[in-house]
């Protein structure tokens, strides 16, 4: 198999104007998000402990003071908070990408709309809590591949971050095997990985436990409210508690999965989620069956075992919110990221063993272009419930007839619906 589908100077130069292109699209989205999506991206940033401790609400808290400090309003530090953790996300998968052999399934994985476009093609599926771990494992990822961290400095850095993110977003708690199989490629053995793991793990599951035990209620989301300088309940519209992540906190575990199962009868989500995933996972699967072929097939039995014991964890949030795309999402993005790792060894690899590597297998060139452009523009890895578009087409669409109706109540709920 070649080393790339591409010549690698020109790889290199599409790859970092690609992670421009998202960065600076980010940007945009991430404050078009201020007027578009304030009941459910920025009021999840917002959640506080003004009406008593309460799940997902350190971000908040933290954002209220300093805005009492500063003299500003929470969103602003609501914003710089996930566009934060995207420049993190991005400039630490950029790094790692440039890494390996830019061949044809490491740049898809790049390009699917299931990994770094997700917000992008559907805004509304990013932006949260979960950029937390997303930053989080692809900053250790990148540390691991430069030997530049201690165990005692992972252990220090998966303390902080997965008690933050818990306390942020139990999502968090649910990803946690993936930083088993981080620490297993940089040459750690299981026992160590899981050694290393041990205090993190062990505090995040009591952050956990506590959020279980807070799932918040009406007195509490009305506090947090207040505190905000809104009402909750109001009228539908830009007002933050409205509706979305505040008003959330209101509702049981036995409303939310009968509200989750209800929306999964309607909408056919096992089909339709069936069908996307498959999209999502293909790239990852060539990836894996060339990495097989270079002799790393130990490395890919832990990336696909931990990923299956993830998704088994993960299961609990397909049961009690609607947001599967998101869910996914985590999955793919994750599988991508360790791949990319063994990839770059294998890279390493080949070139100690063969110098001049003489150029085979897949065609690279226009056929191997158009094929990522298709696989990349023509579909999207959908949300929830919402309308099922034709890629970048069809987010053009939305956006010219979204612009057309400035004053849609739609605009202070979602920009999918």
């Amino acid at each position: 198999m070649m080393d790339s589908a591409f010549p690698p100077k020109s790889s290199r130069l599409a790859i970092n104007l690609f992670f421009l292109y998202v960065g600076a699209v980010t940007l945009v989205e991430g404050f078009l998000m201020v007027r578009l999506s304030r009941g459910w991206t920025i009021s999840d940033w917002l959640i506080n402990y003004q009406g008593g401790f309460v799940r997902r609400g350190l971000p908040g808290e933290i954002a209220f003071h300093l805005a009492r400090l500063l003299h500003i309003t929470p969103v602003f530090f609501a914003v710089l908070d996930y566009l934060a953790l995207y420049a993190i996300f991005l400039w630490a998968v950029r790094k790692i990408t440039l890494a390996t052999s830019y061949n044809f399934w490491i740049l898809a994985l790049l390009v699917s709309p299931a990994t770094l476009s997700l917000q992008i093609l559907g805004p509304q599926a990013g932006f949260h809590k979960e950029l937390i771990y997303l930053a989080a494992f692809a900053l250790l990822a990148l540390l691991l591949q430069q030997h530049r961290i201690s165990s005692l400095a992972i252990v220090g850095f998966l303390s902080a971050v997965l008690v933050f993110g818990t306390l942020s977003h139990e999502v968090t708690i649910f990803y946690c095997p993936y930083f088993i199989a981080l620490l297993m490629l940089s040459g750690r053995t299981p026992l160590q990985a899981m050694r290393l793991c041990l205090i993190p793990f062990a505090l995040a599951g009591i952050a956990f436990y506590f959020c279980l035990l807070h799932p918040g209620n009406f007195e509490v989301a009305d506090k947090i409210c207040s505190s905000l300088g809104y009402k909750l309940g109001a009228p539908r519209g830009l007002e933050i508690c409205a509706s979305g992540a505040i008003p959330y906190l209101t509702k049981t575990k036995e409303i939310a999965r009968a509200d989750t199962w209800a929306v999964i009868q309607q909408y056919d989500y096992f089909k339709i989620f069936t069908i996307f995933s498959l999209l999502a996972i293909f790239p990852a699967v060539g990836e894996t069956v060339v990495l097989i072929r270079s002799g790393f097939r130990r490395e890919i039995i832990t990336v696909w075992t931990v990923a299956c014991g993830s998704f088994l964890v993960s299961i609990a949030l397909f049961v009690y919110a609607v947001d599967w795309g998101r869910w996914i999402y985590l999955h793919v993005v994750s599988i991508q990221i360790l791949l990319m790792l063994i990839d770059a060894k294998a890279k390493e690899k080949r070139a100690s063993e063969e110098p001049n590597p003489v150029r085979k297998g897949f065609a690279y060139g226009f056929p191997a272009a158009a094929l990522l452009f298709v696989y990349g523009a023509f579909w999207i890895m959908p949300h929830a419930s919402e309308k099922i578009r034709l890629g970048y087409v069809g987010r053009l669409q939305y956006l010219a007839h979204f612009s057309s109706h400035p004053k849609n109540q739609q605009r202070g709920e979602t920009l999918e619906r």
